[in-house]
């Protein structure tokens, strides 16, 4: 957790009670006197939940307007269309390690669910 000093109040868009930021941290939900929902974030946090591009990004920027170009400074544009390089990442990952390779990942999560593997 970070320290109170580098953090920010931003406002949840949503009803959740609990926020897992880009780096795995939690962090608990509060209610202010306005009966509106904010956590306490480090800057590098909000900036993620703001700038990711993703549709589910939206709600959050329309809650945390305040936030944009004054503590968070200028809005990065996300870059359209898909990165080849980490699609290309995931279908390596996703391919038979082998030629011989039969199965290959599924038999792994096979065998570490059903301690054997099927004949």
């Amino acid at each position: 957790m970070s320290d109170a000093s580098n953090t920010v109040k931003c406002f949840v868009p949503n009803e959740s009670s609990v926020i897992v930021d880009t780096n795995g941290h939690t962090h608990l939900v509060a209610i202010d006197d306005d009966g509106k929902r904010y956590v306490m974030l480090t800057v590098g946090a909000i900036k993620g939940f703001l700038e990711s591009g993703l549709a589910c990004s939206l709600p959050w920027r329309s809650a945390n307007q305040h936030l944009l170009g004054g503590v968070l400074g200028p809005v990065e544009k996300p870059e359209p269309g898909i990165n080849l390089v980490r699609l290309q990442m995931a279908n390596a990952a996703a391919a038979p390690r082998d030629p011989r390779d039969r199965g290959g990942h599924a038999r792994d999560v096979l065998q570490q669910t059903m301690g054997r593997l099927p004949k």
